[in-house]
């Protein structure tokens, strides 16, 4: 499977970022000056998998085009499951917390690891978001809706996902 160069208006995404991921990427790719991880697309929707802050970064940098490798989302190989965030601090400020943006949130791969994080006492608790389904991805990607940040995780076949592109060429 080939690197393909995609302008970034034809692609469509589905999540929004986390700003302080996409801040410490944006002054990564600025000081390397290029673009490391390829981002995965669906071929016939043009709805991108993996890379939401890689996207968003390319085009605040200017980048008329990413790259980008192509799948075809309805392959067996590919699913979809979603990541299971863990919140820190005062349950009962959560409120006042999210409307201040300063909670911080990780995010686990798998349910048990949650558990454990809260079972251990080092979380104050889980947040179980809605399960969605590639049907759910595309239609909300071909609406322009987004989801909250890290609503999905897409697992993929091995790919050889890493490239070294300056970003000059992107531009």
């Amino acid at each position: 499977m080939e690197i393909e160069f995609i302008e970034v208006e034809k692609l469509n995404t589905h999540e929004r970022i986390v700003p302080s991921v996409l801040n410490r990427l944006l002054i990564k790719m600025d000081r390397e000056r290029k673009f490391s991880v390829a981002i995965i697309v669906d071929r016939n929707t043009m709805t991108i998998l993996d890379g939401h802050h890689r996207f968003e970064a390319a085009k605040r940098l200017g980048c008329k085009k990413v790259p980008c490798l192509l799948l075809d989302y309805n392959d067996p190989e590919i699913k979809i499951g979603q990541w299971y965030p863990v919140v820190y601090g005062d349950i009962g400020k959560i409120v006042e917390i999210l409307e201040k943006n300063g909670i911080v949130v990780r995010y686990e791969k798998t349910l048990k690891k949650a558990h454990w994080l809260i079972h251990s006492d080092k979380a104050d608790a889980i947040i179980i978001p809605k399960k969605v389904t590639k049907e759910d991805v595309v239609k909300t990607a071909n609406r322009g809706d987004l989801y909250p940040p890290k609503t999905t995780r897409h697992m993929l076949p091995k790919l050889k996902k890493f490239v070294d592109i300056p970003i000059d060429e992107l531009l």
